[in-house]
Protein backbone atom coordinates (compact mmCIF):
# COMPACT_ATOMS: atom_id res chain seq x y z
CA UNK A 1 0.00 0.00 0.00
CA UNK A 2 1.26 3.45 -0.86
CA UNK A 3 1.56 6.30 1.60
CA UNK A 4 -1.63 7.93 0.27
CA UNK A 5 -3.65 4.78 0.90
CA UNK A 6 -3.94 3.48 -2.71
CA UNK A 7 -3.32 -0.17 -3.38
CA UNK A 8 -0.61 -1.03 -5.88
CA UNK A 9 -1.16 -4.38 -7.72
CA UNK A 10 1.93 -6.47 -7.87
CA UNK A 11 2.56 -9.18 -10.43
CA UNK A 12 1.45 -12.52 -9.14
CA UNK A 13 3.50 -14.42 -11.69
CA UNK A 14 6.68 -15.69 -10.24
CA UNK A 15 9.79 -15.68 -12.41
CA UNK A 16 10.42 -18.99 -14.26
CA UNK A 17 13.26 -21.17 -13.21
CA UNK A 18 16.03 -21.97 -15.66
CA UNK A 19 14.63 -25.47 -16.33
CA UNK A 20 11.06 -24.25 -16.90
CA UNK A 21 12.30 -21.53 -19.26
CA UNK A 22 14.23 -24.07 -21.32
CA UNK A 23 11.16 -26.32 -21.53
CA UNK A 24 8.98 -23.40 -22.63
CA UNK A 25 11.48 -22.41 -25.32
CA UNK A 26 11.62 -26.00 -26.63
CA UNK A 27 7.84 -26.15 -26.85
CA UNK A 28 7.75 -22.89 -28.81
CA UNK A 29 10.36 -24.20 -31.23
CA UNK A 30 8.68 -27.59 -31.66
CA UNK A 31 5.11 -26.30 -32.11
CA UNK A 32 6.08 -23.23 -34.13
CA UNK A 33 5.80 -20.48 -31.62
CA UNK A 34 6.94 -17.82 -34.06
CA UNK A 35 3.82 -17.78 -36.27
CA UNK A 36 4.97 -14.95 -38.49
CA UNK A 37 8.30 -16.54 -39.41
CA UNK A 38 6.77 -20.00 -39.93
CA UNK A 39 3.92 -18.66 -42.07
CA UNK A 40 6.26 -16.61 -44.24
CA UNK A 41 8.60 -19.57 -44.75
CA UNK A 42 5.66 -21.84 -45.57
CA UNK A 43 4.36 -19.43 -48.15
CA UNK A 44 7.76 -19.22 -49.81
CA UNK A 45 8.11 -23.00 -49.88
CA UNK A 46 4.62 -23.43 -51.32
CA UNK A 47 5.32 -20.71 -53.90
CA UNK A 48 8.55 -22.36 -55.06
CA UNK A 49 6.88 -25.77 -55.18
CA UNK A 50 3.97 -24.33 -57.17
CA UNK A 51 6.38 -22.76 -59.66
CA UNK A 52 8.28 -25.99 -60.23
CA UNK A 53 5.07 -28.01 -60.48
CA UNK A 54 3.78 -25.54 -63.07
CA UNK A 55 6.96 -25.98 -65.11
CA UNK A 56 6.67 -29.78 -64.88
CA UNK A 57 2.99 -29.68 -65.83
CA UNK A 58 3.70 -27.49 -68.86
CA UNK A 59 6.61 -29.65 -70.02
CA UNK A 60 4.75 -32.87 -69.34
CA UNK A 61 1.66 -31.57 -71.13
CA UNK A 62 3.64 -30.73 -74.26
CA UNK A 63 5.37 -34.11 -74.18
CA UNK A 64 2.10 -36.01 -73.75
CA UNK A 65 0.47 -33.96 -76.51
CA UNK A 66 3.28 -34.86 -78.90
CA UNK A 67 3.28 -38.54 -77.96
CA UNK A 68 -0.49 -39.03 -78.16
CA UNK A 69 -0.85 -36.94 -81.33
CA UNK A 70 1.84 -39.05 -82.98
CA UNK A 71 0.03 -42.23 -81.92
CA UNK A 72 -3.24 -41.03 -83.49
CA UNK A 73 -1.44 -39.90 -86.68
CA UNK A 74 0.48 -43.18 -86.94
CA UNK A 75 -2.73 -45.16 -86.62
CA UNK A 76 -4.28 -43.04 -89.40
CA UNK A 77 -1.23 -43.58 -91.63
CA UNK A 78 -1.23 -47.32 -90.94
CA UNK A 79 -4.75 -47.60 -92.34
CA UNK A 80 -3.69 -45.74 -95.49
CA UNK A 81 -0.66 -47.98 -95.93
CA UNK A 82 -2.86 -51.08 -95.54
CA UNK A 83 -4.97 -49.95 -98.52
CA UNK A 84 -1.82 -49.07 -100.48
CA UNK A 85 -0.39 -52.57 -99.97
CA UNK A 86 -3.70 -54.11 -101.02
CA UNK A 87 -3.62 -52.03 -104.21
CA UNK A 88 -0.07 -53.08 -105.06
CA UNK A 89 -0.88 -56.74 -104.40
CA UNK A 90 -3.85 -56.67 -106.79
CA UNK A 91 -2.22 -54.58 -109.55
CA UNK A 92 -1.25 -56.11 -112.86
CA UNK A 93 -0.38 -55.06 -116.41
CA UNK A 94 -3.03 -55.46 -119.09
CA UNK A 95 -2.48 -56.58 -122.69
CA UNK A 96 -1.99 -52.99 -123.89
CA UNK A 97 0.55 -52.16 -121.18
CA UNK A 98 -1.93 -50.34 -118.96
CA UNK A 99 -2.18 -50.95 -115.25
CA UNK A 100 -5.34 -52.41 -113.69
CA UNK A 101 -6.56 -54.08 -110.50
CA UNK A 102 -7.56 -57.72 -110.71
CA UNK A 103 -9.87 -57.34 -107.72
CA UNK A 104 -11.70 -54.40 -106.22
CA UNK A 105 -10.77 -52.93 -102.86
CA UNK A 106 -13.11 -53.90 -100.04
CA UNK A 107 -14.00 -50.40 -98.84
CA UNK A 108 -17.07 -49.20 -100.71
CA UNK A 109 -16.21 -45.57 -100.00
CA UNK A 110 -13.68 -45.73 -102.85
CA UNK A 111 -16.70 -46.15 -105.17
CA UNK A 112 -18.72 -43.19 -103.84
CA UNK A 113 -18.02 -39.85 -105.57
CA UNK A 114 -16.30 -37.26 -103.36
CA UNK A 115 -16.41 -39.57 -100.34
CA UNK A 116 -13.05 -38.42 -98.96
CA UNK A 117 -11.42 -41.81 -99.72
CA UNK A 118 -9.36 -41.88 -102.92
CA UNK A 119 -6.73 -43.87 -104.74
CA UNK A 120 -4.90 -43.38 -108.00
CA UNK A 121 -2.17 -45.05 -110.07
CA UNK A 122 -0.05 -42.78 -112.25
CA UNK A 123 3.09 -42.96 -114.37
CA UNK A 124 4.98 -40.55 -116.58
CA UNK A 125 3.68 -40.75 -120.12
CA UNK A 126 0.69 -42.88 -119.06
CA UNK A 127 -2.94 -42.05 -118.47
CA UNK A 128 -3.96 -41.82 -114.79
CA UNK A 129 -5.98 -44.68 -113.37
CA UNK A 130 -8.13 -43.09 -110.60
CA UNK A 131 -10.73 -44.47 -108.23
CA UNK A 132 -14.38 -43.83 -108.96
CA UNK A 133 -14.60 -41.68 -105.82
CA UNK A 134 -12.36 -39.05 -107.45
CA UNK A 135 -15.07 -38.52 -110.07
CA UNK A 136 -13.76 -35.80 -112.39
CA UNK A 137 -10.69 -34.96 -110.29
CA UNK A 138 -7.19 -36.43 -110.13
CA UNK A 139 -4.46 -36.51 -107.52
CA UNK A 140 -1.23 -34.69 -108.31
CA UNK A 141 1.63 -37.17 -108.64
CA UNK A 142 5.08 -35.85 -107.73
CA UNK A 143 7.74 -37.72 -109.68
CA UNK A 144 10.50 -35.40 -108.51
CA UNK A 145 11.61 -37.83 -105.79
CA UNK A 146 12.09 -41.57 -105.52
CA UNK A 147 9.49 -43.17 -103.23
CA UNK A 148 10.56 -46.80 -103.11
CA UNK A 149 9.13 -46.88 -99.56
CA UNK A 150 5.79 -45.44 -98.40
CA UNK A 151 5.96 -41.65 -98.33
CA UNK A 152 3.40 -39.67 -96.33
CA UNK A 153 2.47 -36.08 -97.00
CA UNK A 154 -0.35 -33.57 -96.57
CA UNK A 155 -2.04 -32.13 -99.63
CA UNK A 156 -4.27 -29.08 -100.13
CA UNK A 157 -4.90 -29.64 -103.84
CA UNK A 158 -8.65 -30.08 -103.30
CA UNK A 159 -10.44 -26.93 -102.20
CA UNK A 160 -11.84 -27.13 -98.66
CA UNK A 161 -10.76 -30.78 -98.42
CA UNK A 162 -7.26 -31.20 -96.96
CA UNK A 163 -5.90 -34.67 -97.58
CA UNK A 164 -3.48 -37.04 -95.92
CA UNK A 165 -1.73 -39.04 -98.63
CA UNK A 166 0.62 -42.01 -98.87
CA UNK A 167 2.44 -42.85 -102.09
CA UNK A 168 4.93 -45.40 -103.34
CA UNK A 169 6.62 -46.11 -106.67
CA UNK A 170 6.61 -49.71 -107.93
CA UNK A 171 7.82 -51.45 -111.07
CA UNK A 172 5.29 -54.20 -111.77
CA UNK A 173 6.13 -57.54 -113.42
CA UNK A 174 6.06 -57.49 -117.24
CA UNK A 175 6.52 -53.73 -117.23
CA UNK A 176 9.46 -51.35 -117.29
CA UNK A 177 7.33 -48.41 -116.19
CA UNK A 178 7.63 -47.02 -112.69
CA UNK A 179 4.10 -46.65 -111.38
CA UNK A 180 3.10 -44.27 -108.60
CA UNK A 181 0.48 -45.79 -106.28
CA UNK A 182 -1.34 -43.21 -104.16
CA UNK A 183 -3.99 -43.49 -101.44
CA UNK A 184 -5.53 -40.36 -99.90
CA UNK A 185 -8.09 -39.65 -97.22
CA UNK A 186 -9.64 -36.45 -95.98
CA UNK A 187 -7.84 -35.16 -92.87
CA UNK A 188 -11.05 -34.13 -91.12
CA UNK A 189 -11.38 -37.24 -88.87
CA UNK A 190 -7.68 -37.08 -87.95
CA UNK A 191 -7.79 -33.37 -87.06
CA UNK A 192 -10.98 -33.91 -85.02
CA UNK A 193 -9.37 -36.67 -82.95
CA UNK A 194 -6.31 -34.53 -82.27
CA UNK A 195 -8.46 -31.54 -81.20
CA UNK A 196 -10.47 -33.72 -78.81
CA UNK A 197 -7.25 -35.18 -77.40
CA UNK A 198 -5.75 -31.75 -76.80
CA UNK A 199 -8.97 -30.50 -75.21
CA UNK A 200 -8.96 -33.43 -72.78
CA UNK A 201 -5.28 -32.87 -71.94
CA UNK A 202 -5.86 -29.18 -71.35
CA UNK A 203 -8.74 -29.80 -68.93
CA UNK A 204 -6.77 -32.52 -67.10
CA UNK A 205 -3.69 -30.37 -66.58
CA UNK A 206 -5.73 -27.35 -65.51
CA UNK A 207 -7.29 -29.55 -62.80
CA UNK A 208 -3.85 -30.82 -61.77
CA UNK A 209 -2.52 -27.26 -61.67
CA UNK A 210 -5.12 -26.39 -59.00
CA UNK A 211 -3.69 -28.98 -56.61
CA UNK A 212 -0.82 -26.82 -55.25
CA UNK A 213 -3.23 -23.90 -54.80
CA UNK A 214 -5.48 -26.12 -52.72
CA UNK A 215 -2.45 -27.34 -50.80
CA UNK A 216 -1.48 -23.78 -49.90
CA UNK A 217 -5.00 -23.02 -48.68
CA UNK A 218 -5.09 -26.17 -46.60
CA UNK A 219 -1.65 -25.35 -45.18
CA UNK A 220 -2.81 -21.99 -43.89
CA UNK A 221 -5.97 -23.56 -42.47
CA UNK A 222 -3.86 -26.03 -40.55
CA UNK A 223 -5.39 -29.09 -42.27
CA UNK A 224 -3.72 -32.37 -43.13
CA UNK A 225 -1.55 -32.12 -46.24
CA UNK A 226 -1.08 -35.82 -46.97
CA UNK A 227 -3.93 -36.05 -49.49
CA UNK A 228 -2.76 -33.04 -51.47
CA UNK A 229 0.87 -34.10 -51.61
CA UNK A 230 -0.14 -37.64 -52.56
CA UNK A 231 -2.05 -36.17 -55.51
CA UNK A 232 0.99 -34.14 -56.44
CA UNK A 233 3.16 -37.24 -56.35
CA UNK A 234 0.73 -39.12 -58.59
CA UNK A 235 0.62 -36.21 -61.03
CA UNK A 236 4.43 -36.10 -61.12
CA UNK A 237 4.60 -39.82 -61.87
CA UNK A 238 2.07 -39.44 -64.70
CA UNK A 239 4.10 -36.60 -66.20
CA UNK A 240 7.37 -38.51 -65.92
CA UNK A 241 5.78 -41.54 -67.54
CA UNK A 242 4.54 -39.40 -70.44
CA UNK A 243 7.98 -37.84 -70.92
CA UNK A 244 9.55 -41.30 -70.79
CA UNK A 245 7.21 -42.57 -73.51
CA UNK A 246 8.28 -39.65 -75.68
Amino acid sequence: MADDGTIIAESAAAPLSDGAERRTGWRKWFYGGNKRTTGSLSRRMIGIATLWIGVLLAGGGLALDRVLSDVVSDNFDTQLEYVLNAMIASAEIGPDGEVRLNRALGDQRFLEPNSGFYWQISAEGQEDYPSRSLWDRTLTADFGHDDTKPHYRDSDEFEEEPLRLVERQIVLPDSETEWMFMVAQERGPLDTQIRKLRGTLTISFVVLARVPLGAEKSWHNGENQSVWWTNLAIASWVIMAGVGLG
